[in-house]
């Protein structure tokens, strides 16, 4: 009977420890559970403010240095000065991070780019979303049609 008595014991103890482990798990899992969601939000709430961060600072250095460029060119372009626009515009394209640059008159035409050779027409203006170059085209659109 002692016998049985203390097998009982040792038995329900056994069984409280395992589940007393399992509560353990759960709840730690739980909390792993939590931290691992709260963690991916905020990573992806921070991405996504720095991302309309940096496009913000991209869209305003674009306009500055459209702006210099269309500066610049204005006095060139009436003398109709290619030797110039050409020299001006391979200067602005040697900036950090700008992919091309070129300079287009009222109707359109490329006078000075930047890429050597034929204009690409994929590259005019009017193929060119106008979201991000809106500003930039009615501020300076008969001198520079794009670049970075």
């Amino acid at each position: 009977m002692i016998r049985n008595l203390l097998m009982s014991n040792i038995a329900d103890s056994m069984g409280t420890r395992w589940r007393g482990a399992r509560l353990t798990w759960k709840i730690t899992g739980a909390f792993l559970g939590t931290l691992l969601v709260f963690g991916i939000s905020v990573i992806t709430i921070v991405f996504h403010l720095t991302k309309g961060l940096l496009h913000e600072q991209i869209n305003q250095r674009t306009l500055a240095l459209a702006t210099n460029l269309a500066d610049a060119a204005a006095g060139q372009i009436p003398t109709n000065n290619l030797l110039v626009l050409h020299a001006l515009v391979a200067r602005y394209a040697l900036q950090d991070g700008v992919a091309y640059a070129f300079i287009e008159d009222r109707n359109g035409r490329i006078l000075a780019h930047s890429l050597g050779g034929k204009f690409p027409a994929e590259l005019q203006t009017e193929n060119l979303r106008s979201d991000s170059w809106g500003s930039v085209r009615n501020r300076a659109r008969n001198y520079v049609g794009g670049c970075c």
